[in-house]
């Protein structure tokens, strides 16, 4: 199963939270990640196999 090697995150993990705001889809994702989010820490709550489990992120912007 490919997991991202900073991350942690795996395929198949669910964003349910970003710094504690509750994330309900991917538009709400996009919505949330604006500029201020770029090369800073947040935090992400993930559903994995029925746990909430944290993890540390960096977002990045994507590169073309």
């Amino acid at each position: 199963m490919f997991q991202h090697p900073v991350s942690g995150l795996r395929v198949g993990d669910i964003l349910v939270a970003l710094d504690g705001l509750a994330v309900d889809g991917a538009d709400e994702l996009i919505r949330l990640l604006d500029a201020s989010y770029i090369d800073r820490p947040a935090e992400v709550t993930i559903l994995r196999e029925g746990a909430l489990l944290r993890r540390s992120v960096r977002p990045r912007e994507r590169t073309r």
